[in-house]
């Protein structure tokens, strides 16, 4: 019983503990079940990340396939871009331009050939300079729109002038532009020389400027038209006898702004022109003035020319040279005196001989129906005026000495007798001109000859008894001034030897009046003798708050006394400093002239008056209130000795002394 009973009790333990380690295998179990889990958990996870890790190394592998397939294009990029700058590179140094590279603040980086060329640097000098260095001063102000132009649109264009090596000035066109290269910003300028093309702009637009003056300034009415008759042209002539503005007509069809053109002949000779490329000539009575018209049209490359002349004053005088050539074709024509013939009442020519043409310098066109005041042969108008006025009331005017003028400009003086004729019903003076400026300057020189003449001989005669007192006094004046009891008086004593002095140098004056022949005269330079000179004309002019300047030009050798000369040259230059007012320029050149050469001394004073010109050059004419009148004197006689002449030119604006000098052969 005991032995069963244990049994059981031993198997009650036995499942208890089956029980409790069930119970422990199921917590087992659960934990297994939850690690389990876990690692499932941790599996897929794993395997989540090696499939991330699969594609990663995927897209890795892409990448790596890519950037290969990059660099190689880079590879490609680089030898093209290298190609292309050879290339680029190549074409810049073989430019006929100017390529220059700056930085922002325009210093030359980079320079191709041509711009070394171009500027006669070297290239290695050219890249020491700034852009500023190669433009003109005048032209500095662009600097500052360069840079705004750069800053604001990336690019600037202008034309400047620049300065070479060698100092010498060109003008230029200039194009720059902003670009970046290695992070920096810099500034390619394309620099091309337009010298050439500025000189034919400046010769294009003289020329067209010179045609437009032509065009206006002739007498006859001018326009143009292009192929669809439409006026590109219409002078001031025109406007007077079409009585139409230019601005009115210009683009204009011609057959539609006078249509009376298109009924008349004129549309048959201007259509001739224009088909046939030919020149027509005509001439007759006008449409819109009831004159005598000549008409000559020129066709061109797109159009017609077409100048159209009043020419009935010269159909008058065409005729009244038929008539004058009738009557007085010896009388008149063909004498050596100069004759003309003009109309009373308009005081124009109607006929003048080939003796007043050779005289005047005229062609007859230029004269025949013209009057003395269109062509200014009357220096003195009031001349003319007393002349005509002689004619009317008296019917003659005789001997009426006058000055004229030439076509080139020259003045002369001429004998004047005209007397009132009749042609044709018409009231006309017939004039005599009789050319007396030799005779003039003659009498004027024998006057003036004969006045140095008997100066120069009572200094001659008079000079010896004058100076040995005067030698005397001023010994003794040195003596006595020289002693202790007279040094209180040895200012009075140095004012009388002063002036003794002054006495002598005027007797010397006067003996150098009296010599009529050059002696010691050399084949010398005339630039020589006034270099030698200048720094005593120049302290002249330096002490009186002037200034001189001299212009010369190499000359041929001529005969001269260098003593006469220097005091020739020291008298006019004197007169000069002392004609002008402080700050005053005198100017001496020297130039030849033909077989001449020439000493010009000029200066800007206010010039010496009409009625005083004529008197220059006579002993003791002066104007100098502390002169003696025996400068110019002395400066004419030295010329004449030189078989020189002295001309003098003056206005309010200055005066100019002319020696002329003859080259010997």
């Amino acid at each position: 019983m005991r032995d069963g009973e244990k049994t059981k009790k031993q198997l009650i333990n036995e499942l208890i503990k089956l029980r409790e380690e069930n119970t422990v295998m199921k917590e087992y179990l659960r934990v297994m079940d939850k690690k389990s889990k876990q690692a499932e958990v941790e599996l897929i996870n794993y395997r989540k990340h090696i499939k991330e890790m699969v594609i990663e190394r995927s897209k890795l592998e892409k990448t790596n396939q890519q950037l290969k397939f990059e660099i190689a294009e880079c590879k490609l990029a680089e030898k093209t871009l290298h190609e292309s700058e050879a290339f680029y590179k190549g074409i810049i140094n073989t430019a006929m331009d100017g390529f220059i590279i700056l930085d922002l603040d325009t210093n030359i980086k980079e320079a191709n050939p041509q711009a070394n060329k171009m500027y006669g640097y070297t290239y290695e000098e050219f890249l020491k300079h700034n852009a500023k260095d190669m433009v003109h001063p005048d032209y500095h102000y662009l600097f500052k729109q360069f840079k705004k132009d750069m800053q604001e649109k990336g690019y600037f264009r202008a034309e400047t002038v620049d300065i070479r090596k060698d100092g010498t000035a060109f003008n230029v066109d200039i194009k720059g532009v902003l670009f970046e290269y290695k992070g920096e910003k810099l500034i390619l300028t394309i620099n091309r020389d337009i010298t050439d093309r500025k000189k034919v702009e400046k010769e294009l637009i003289k020329a067209n400027q010179q045609v437009t003056d032509i065009l206006e300034s002739i007498t006859d009415a001018f326009f143009a038209l292009d192929s669809k008759w439409r006026f590109t042209y219409f002078n001031q002539e025109a406007e007077r006898i079409f009585k139409r503005n230019r601005k009115e007509v210009i683009g204009k069809n011609i057959w539609d702004e006078f249509p009376t053109y298109f009924e008349s002949d004129y549309f048959k000779i201007f259509s001739k022109s224009m088909n046939d490329s030919v020149v027509v000539h005509t001439e007759g009575k006008g449409i819109f003035i009831n004159k005598w018209v000549e008409i000559h049209v020129y066709p061109s490359n797109d159009g017609i020319s077409v100048y159209y002349k009043d020419i009935s004053e010269r159909k008058k005088m065409e005729e009244a040279l038929r008539l004058s050539e009738e009557r007085f074709s010896k009388a008149f024509n063909y004498s050596p005196v100069s004759m003309s013939i003009y109309a009373l009442d308009t005081k124009k020519y109607i006929a003048v001989n080939e003796s007043w043409l050779k005289m005047y310098g005229y062609s007859s066109d230029e004269i025949i129906g013209h009057s003395g005041e269109d062509i200014k042969v009357w220096v003195e108008m009031d001349d003319r005026t007393n002349y005509v006025k002689d004619i009317e009331e008296k019917g003659f005017a005789q001997n009426f000495e006058s000055r004229a003028c030439k076509k080139s400009g020259e003045i002369f003086t001429v004998l004047v007798s005209g007397v009132a004729i009749n042609l044709d019903g018409e009231k006309c003076v017939l004039t005599i001109n009789i050319d007396i400026t030799e005779l003039k300057r003659f009498q004027k020189e024998i006057s003036r000859l004969d006045r140095l003449s008997l100066i120069g001989e009572m200094a001659a005669g008079i000079a010896h008894e004058v100076r040995n007192p005067m030698t005397t006094v001023r010994g003794f004046l040195q003596m006595i001034g020289s002693k202790e009891d007279y040094v209180k008086y040895k200012e009075y004593h140095e004012i009388m030897i002063e002036e003794l002095d002054r006495a002598n140098s005027i007797i010397n004056e006067f003996l150098s009046l009296a010599r009529d022949k050059a002696d010691n005269l050399k084949l010398q330079n005339l630039n020589s003798i006034l270099e030698t000179i200048y720094p005593l004309i120049k302290a002249d002019a330096t002490n009186s708050n002037k200034d001189v300047k001299i212009q010369i030009t190499d000359v041929p050798n001529v005969l001269l006394n260098e003593k006469e000369l220097r005091q020739l040259l020291l008298n006019l230059t004197r007169n000069g400093l002392e004609a002008m007012p402080s700050y005053g320029c005198l100017t001496i050149k020297t130039f030849a002239d033909h077989e001449e050469v020439i000493l010009l001394v000029q200066d800007e004073g206010n010039g010496i008056e009409s009625e005083f010109l004529e008197k220059l050059g006579t002993p003791f004419f002066t104007t100098k209130p502390d002169g003696t009148g025996l400068g110019l004197a002395i400066s004419y006689s030295i010329a004449k000795r030189h078989n020189a002449k002295i001309e003098v030119k003056s206005s309010p604006k200055g005066t100019s002394f002319y020696v002329r000098f003859k080259v010997p052969e």
